[in-house]
């Protein structure tokens, strides 16, 4: 280990699986959708859309699935029954509120690097009233590539104004983690319930099982970075 994460003013979260307990809304969505189209979910091939953007989900499901239908039109259809679930049913991940105003109140200027669509992270945001603590929206819908490319977090450092090496990023999986490395962001990971912590050997600097285990760290004193 050398130095400590003390030159961190921005943190860059994630959201769906480390904000919110979004993943089996995902799934439920997923299973709607396909059973409109007389197909059935399948564990293997939800696992190759982890991380990524909408249009990537829906080509894989499309393709993966031989759904009768073009990507576009299933993304829609697959869309209109998440925001219909996030509305009722959407959940905060634990020590996600807590995280976000600790850090707030720290001084800390907080953003979010989804690989959903900026509609779908303002209409969570707006939801869990988090607008006074987060600063910028980052979506990879927005950017050439999604994660594990880095564009999606090269774009939320270029809102915030600053560079990589104040940044800080909480993601849950490897897709994600990748991205941030890729961007030259130190990585923070809470692994989602289909990872390890094993599987971000040598892409994040830092692994904890929970946001809750974040809790205490204070920024210049606790984190090690290799």
């Amino acid at each position: 280990m050398r130095g400590l994460f003390n030159s961190i003013s921005h943190i860059i979260f994630d959201l769906d699986g480390l904000l919110v307990d979004s993943e089996p809304l995902w799934k439920l969505a997923e299973q709607k959708t396909l059973a409109e189209y007389g197909k059935v979910w399948q564990i293997e091939i939800a696992r190759q859309h982890i991380g990524v953007r909408i249009d990537q989900v829906a080509e894989i499901m499309v393709h993966g699935y031989q759904v009768d239908s073009s990507p576009e039109v299933f993304g829609n259809r697959l869309m209109e029954h998440m925001f219909e679930l996030i509305a009722s049913d959407l959940q905060v991940m634990s020590g996600a509120v807590e995280a976000i105003q600790k850090f707030h109140a720290a001084g800390l200027t907080l953003a979010i690097a989804s690989s959903s669509s900026e509609t779908y992270i303002r209409a969570i945001v707006e939801q869990m009233n988090w607008t006074d603590f987060i600063s910028i929206i980052a979506s990879a819908c927005n950017v050439p590539q999604g994660k594990p490319s880095p564009d999606v977090y090269l774009d939320a450092v270029r809102m915030l104004g600053t560079d990589s090496t104040t940044c800080l990023a909480f993601e849950d999986s490897v897709n994600g983690a990748k991205a941030a490395h890729a961007a030259r962001i130190r990585v923070c990971a809470i692994p989602g319930h289909d990872f390890h912590p094993a599987d971000f050997d040598g892409i994040a600097n830092v692994v904890y099982p929970s946001l809750n285990d974040v809790l205490h760290l204070e920024f210049g004193a606790n984190l090690p970075i290799e």
